[in-house]
């Protein structure tokens, strides 16, 4: 039987849509933003196990450490923080996740909460949070709740549109996963290797709220996240990182107390603590953490899920069958982190490396050299300090002021001895300016 001429066009033109479609697909893999897929790609690899995830700004980022949960308490997550991301965004890019794995508990931060409807996230940043995620509805939905623009729109769906200047450098490689760039083995937790103190901040009463009869748009979406969560099974907690904040951002933790109370669920204040010290956590001022910080806030939560404060418990894996990537993923980061150190050159980076647990540190001083009270400070911090000890001149033949014997304290391995001269004679405070 002869097929007759409207089916026969009726199906030539299903072929052209259908073929545009997979075109588009294509060329927005090939053409995704890289950070994004370096950042979640392992997300969206191997979500299955995963029981906590995390959501918000770059102080998430900067914060809370997967890597550090599951050594310490075989607790199984991802750090879904995103820079410069308003609780909108981090609300839309969580959602989206959903459609690939339901984590069972998600703690979202609420900084971010008073950024107003007119302050929009920078289009660069948002290809962050969205790129790794296919064309869909949903997604579509997601942008048009964020930008009204229908040219942002477009960049944000098509993201081949806005990085055709790549084009010329595609190869087949870019098509396939082997020609991606390398993903993080910290599943999303970024490390921020900088120590500045904040400006001291007046602090308000914990009834200065922001105001509720007309929220911003970041307060607004603080009940969408909660409500999300019920609809999907998922336990929601609601988070304030530590830090010398602003009065707005002091006000942002006391609208999230009241909401959690009237949406009868967690806040933890992680203020309430008391661990924070601008002087050694603070890796910009009133903003992100450094190593040293995150390494508190991370272990300030571990202990909460494996407690089960609150009523939120997350289990232990470890050892458990069916986890054991886990622990390869652990021993990836753990050789990345001594090789990082290893090629350290900077006396402050090596101390704010040495908050990790799994490090130590034993000091050699010559010349007469005694560490100035920041540098002490950030001493006194390293969970394996082994202490001062002058060292004798004729031993010293790089003639440097202090050396800094580094080691691995899970295997007892040397792994570095570090040189360094102070910047002028008199300085005894950091840095120190040369690594021999």
């Amino acid at each position: 039987m002869k097929m007759n001429g409207k089916l026969k066009k009726f199906i030539c033109v299903l072929a052209v849509i259908a073929l545009t479609a997979v075109n588009l697909a294509v060329l927005n893999y090939a053409l995704r933003d890289e950070y994004a897929y370096s950042r979640y790609q392992p997300f969206m690899d191997h979500s299955e196990d995963i029981d906590v995830v995390f959501i918000g700004s770059s102080r998430v980022v900067n914060s809370v450490n997967p890597m550090q949960l599951w050594h310490d308490y075989g607790i199984t997550s991802y750090n879904f923080g995103n820079s410069a991301f308003g609780i909108e965004n981090s609300y839309w890019s969580f959602r989206l996740s959903l459609r690939h794995h339901i984590p069972k508990i998600a703690v979202l931060d609420v900084f971010g909460a008073s950024r107003p409807e007119t302050d929009k996230l920078q289009l660069g940043l948002a290809h962050n949070g969205l790129d790794m995620y296919p064309l869909s509805l949903e997604k579509v939905r997601a942008v048009r709740a964020i930008y009204a623009d229908p040219a942002d729109q477009l960049e944000l769906l098509f993201p081949f549109s806005v990085f055709h200047n790549r084009w010329s450098g595609l190869t087949l490689a870019s098509f396939l996963p082997s020609g991606k760039p390398p993903v993080t083995d910290t599943n999303g937790f970024e490390f921020f290797y900088a120590r500045e103190g904040s400006v001291p901040q007046p602090q308000v009463q914990e009834d200065e709220t922001l105001d509720l009869n007309d929220p911003p748009l970041g307060c607004r979406y603080i009940p969408e996240f909660i409500d999300l969560c019920r609809e999907n099974g998922i336990t929601p907690v609601l988070m304030f990182i530590p830090h010398e904040v602003e009065p707005e951002r002091q006000r942002e933790a006391n609208t999230a107390r009241l909401i959690a109370k009237e949406k009868d669920v967690v806040f933890w204040d992680l203020r309430e603590d008391g661990f924070f010290n601008d002087l050694t956590d603070s890796a910009d001022p009133n903003t992100h953490l450094n190593p040293i910080g995150a390494a508190k806030v991370t272990g300030a939560l571990g202990e909460r899920l494996s407690a089960g404060a609150d009523g939120i418990s997350a289990a232990d894996h470890r050892g458990e069958a069916g986890y054991e990537r886990w622990d390869t993923l652990y021993d990836t980061y753990r050789q990345n982190l001594k090789t990082a150190i290893c090629a350290e050159d900077s006396y402050e980076r090596l101390l704010l490396r040495l908050a990790d647990d799994g490090f130590g540190a034993y000091f050699l001083t010559f010349h007469g050299y005694e560490p100035g009270p920041e540098e002490q400070a950030l001493i006194d911090v390293i969970p394996h300090n082994y202490g001062f000890e002058s060292g004798n001149e004729a031993e010293n033949p790089e003639n440097c002021d202090l050396r800094v014997y580094v080691y691995d304290t899970e295997t007892s391995e040397e792994l570095k001895i570090f040189s360094f001269r102070r910047m002028t004679s008199e300085d005894t405070n950091l840095p120190l300016n040369e690594n021999n």
